[in-house]
C-alpha cells in the first residue's frame, strides 16, 4: 500500500513538473478527440497578417481543441490528439531569413505551412519543391507564384470589391450639383494599385451622377516602389487639397488602405488574414489537404472588409442603405467591380 502511494506520489509530481514547463506562449482550448491537425505559420514581421492568422487559429482550437504556441522560439514536439496544434515564427529581419525559417518549420512535417506576407513568398516556392507532402498557403500574395509546386497555393485580397465601396462613400458625400472632387493616391504604380483605382471610380460614380463627369477624380502615384519617397506622398496630398478634392482615397501606405476627408479616415478597406487563415484549416479538417494553385478571395468570403469609422458613418447618413445594397449584391455575384480603366470607363458610360 505505501508503495502504490509512493508511485501515485511520483506521477502526480511528473504531471506538475510537465505542466511546468509548457511555454507561456501556448494557449487554446481543451483537447479534442476528434481528428488533429499540426499547422505552421511563418511571417515576415508583425502586422496585421500575423494578428489576422493567429487570431484564426485560436478561434479554431477554441472550437476544435489543441493549442496554439505563439512565435516558438524552438520547436516542440506535436500531440496529435486531437484538434488544432498550432506554431507560429515571425522573422525578424523582414524575411531575409525566410528559407531558414520555412525549412525548420518544414522538418517538424506539419499538414499545413501557412506563408504571411510577399517577402516570404519566393522562399516559400522553393521550400515547398523540397517537401511534396507538406500543404504550404501563400496568404496576401498574387498569383505569380501558384505554379512553383502543385502542393502551393497563394490567395490574393480582393481589394478593389472594398475600394469600390469606398468610392461609392466618397460618392455620396458629393451635393447634386457640386463641384467637388475625389482624389487617388497610390503609393506606387502596379497592376493592384490600377484596379485599385479604378475600382474607386467606379464606385464614386454609381453614388454620385457629378462623378461620372470626366476630371472629377484625380489620381496621382508617387513612383515605383512602396513606400514612397514622404516628401512626393505629401506633395500629393497638397496638389489635392489645392484642386478641392472633398474626400482623397490612400493606397498601399502600409496597413489598411483608407478613405480621409482632410485629416480624419471616414472609411477603411483592408484584407482579412483570419478570415483567409480559418478557411484553410476548416478545409484541411474537412479534406484531409488544401487545394494548390491560386485563388482570389473578397467580399463573398469574407476575407475583404470595407468599414467606414464612426466619423464617416455620421457622415454617411442615409447613403449607408446604397452602400450595404452594393455590398450584397458583389457578394452575390450581381455586379463585377471593374478592374481595369476600360472596365470601369465602360461600367460609368452604362450608368448614364
Amino acid at each position: 500500500m505505501v508503495e502504490r502511494k509512493a508511485i501515485l506520489a511520483a506521477a502526480i509530481l511528473m504531471a506538475a513538473a510537465v505542466l511546468a514547463l509548457s511555454p507561456c506562449c501556448s494557449r487554446g482550448g481543451p483537447a479534442a478527440s476528434g481528428p488533429s491537425r499540426l499547422v505552421a505559420a511563418a511571417f515576415e514581421g508583425e502586422g496585421p497578417l500575423r494578428d489576422g492568422v493567429l487570431a484564426a487559429f485560436d478561434r479554431i482550437a477554441a472550437e476544435r481543441g489543441g493549442r496554439v504556441l505563439a512565435e516558438a522560439s524552438a520547436p516542440e514536439p506535436s500531440r496529435r490528439i486531437g484538434g488544432l496544434d498550432a506554431r507560429s515564427v515571425v522573422s525578424k529581419v523582414g524575411g531575409d531569413d525566410g528559407e531558414r525559417i520555412l525549412r525548420i518549420l518544414a522538418d517538424e512535417r506539419p499538414d499545413l505551412v501557412i506563408v504571411a506576407g510577399p517577402r516570404l513568398a519566393g522562399s516559400a516556392s522553393r521550400v515547398a519543391l523540397d517537401y511534396p507532402r507538406i500543404k504550404f498557403a501563400l496568404v496576401g500574395v498574387g498569383s505569380s507564384f501558384s505554379d512553383a509546386s502543385p502542393n502551393l497555393a497563394s490567395i490574393s485580397f480582393e481589394l478593389a470589391e472594398g475600394a469600390f465601396l469606398a468610392g461609392a462613400i466618397a460618392g455620396c458625400s458629393i451635393a447634386p450639383g457640386g463641384a467637388e472632387r475625389l482624389g487617388f493616391i497610390a503609393a506606387a504604380d502596379g497592376p493592384e494599385s490600377n484596379a485599385i483605382e479604378a475600382a474607386f471610380r467606379a464606385g464614386a460614380a454609381t453614388a454620385s451622377p457629378e462623378l461620372r463627369k470626366g476630371g472629377r477624380v484625380l489620381s496621382y502615384y508617387c513612383g515605383r516602389y512602396s513606400p514612397p519617397d514622404p516628401e512626393i506622398a505629401r506633395a500629393a496630398e497638397l496638389a489635392l487639397a489645392k484642386k478641392k478634392a472633398a474626400s482623397v482615397f490612400r493606397c498601399g501606405f502600409g496597413g489598411a488602405d483608407a478613405l480621409y476627408r482632410g485629416d480624419v479616415a471616414i472609411a477603411r478597406v483592408e484584407g482579412r488574414a483570419d478570415a483567409v487563415a480559418y478557411g484553410l484549416v476548416e478545409e484541411l479538417f474537412a479534406t484531409g489537404s488544401v487545394r494548390g494553385g491560386h485563388r482570389s478571395m473578397g467580399l463573398a468570403e469574407g476575407a475583404v472588409e470595407c468599414s467606414p469609422t464612426k466619423e464617416g458613418s455620421e457622415a454617411l447618413g442615409t447613403g449607408g442603405a446604397l452602400v450595404a445594397g452594393l455590398r450584397a449584391r458583389i457578394a452575390k455575384g450581381e455586379l463585377d467591380v471593374p478592374s481595369d480603366d476600360d472596365a470601369a470607363a465602360e461600367y460609368i458610360r452604362a450608368l448614364k
